[in-house]
């Protein structure tokens, strides 16, 4: 069953990378300081599967192992495949959303580490950007489907693919240790929650320096902070000053408050 599994896979990435082409960061595997003593684990965001076969092709083309082998010590096998993710994604075929997790292949290494000491690896955070060419953009239509921080569908994700397949990113952290991060957990629940957390702020730093801040809830955040009490105080008092309507004060105060919170995404400055 597995051999057949394989056999898809492997299927399913040549089609891929017919059309796709990845830039990756770093290029030199020297650069990505990973141990010989000790296997490298990948994780990756989401639960896709075009991010898993562009990941098990970046690493054939690094010269590393293939993700999709086992992860063994002591002549055991610890995990069935060398990669894992933090997030599944939820939802129709239109629209999903994220709904964190913590995969029972980590939960089952953490375990395998917190028993056995000498069992350690790299876990190296891998993210896959579509449509990340360093050039200006100049299509409208490439920038709408361009990566940002929504979800998105099969069906877009097969658009997104379809016309930034070529200009694929993929960016290959620093790998951590899997016992440093669970070196001062004292049970097993908290460590589990301590690497996914850790991982999930990592991939949240990435995701911002490579697409822009995630604008998404930036609405409800400028509306928060016109109805703080400091704001509601000032805008009381120069209501009170100027002899205006308190309204009139507080739509002052949010044109403010938009004007700071800049709307401006990574896809609009590379089209400007």
């Amino acid at each position: 069953m597995r051999a057949l599994a394989l056999l898809i896979l492997n299927l399913l990435r040549k089609i891929l990378f017919v059309w796709v082409r990845t830039r990756m960061i770093p290029e030199d595997n020297a650069d990505l300081s990973l141990r010989k003593d000790r296997p490298t684990v990948y994780v990756l965001q989401d639960d896709s599967l075009s991010a898993r076969l562009v990941l098990e092709q970046s690493v054939r083309e690094r010269g590393l192992e293939s993700a999709w082998t086992p992860v063994m010590h002591h002549d055991r096998c610890i995990m069935p495949r060398r990669y894992f993710y933090l997030f599944r994604r939820m939802g129709n075929w239109i629209t999903r959303r994220r709904t964190p997790v913590i995969p029972d292949d980590l939960k089952h290494m953490i375990k395998v580490a917190r028993m056995e000491p000498d069992f350690d690896c790299d876990i190296v955070p891998v993210s896959v950007f579509w449509g990340q060419a360093p050039e200006k953009e100049r299509s409208l239509f490439k920038l709408l489907l361009s990566d940002t921080w929504a979800v998105t569908g099969p069906i877009k994700k097969f658009f997104i693919i379809l016309i930034h397949g070529r200009n694929t990113l993929v960016r290959f952290s620093q790998p951590v240790s899997l016992q440093s991060m669970i070196e001062e957990c004292k049970s097993p629940e908290q460590a589990n929650r301590k690497v996914a957390r850790i991982l999930r702020v990592h991939f949240r730093a990435v995701r911002q320096a490579t697409i822009g801040p995630d604008l998404s809830h930036r609405r409800t955040l400028v509306n928060q902070l016109v109805k703080s009490p400091p704001v509601r105080n000032a805008i009381k008092e120069t209501a009170r000053k100027e002899k205006i309507p308190e309204a009139k004060a507080e739509a002052r105060a949010l044109k403010y408050a938009d004007e700071i919170a800049s709307n401006l995404s990574i896809a609009t400055i590379r089209f400007l």
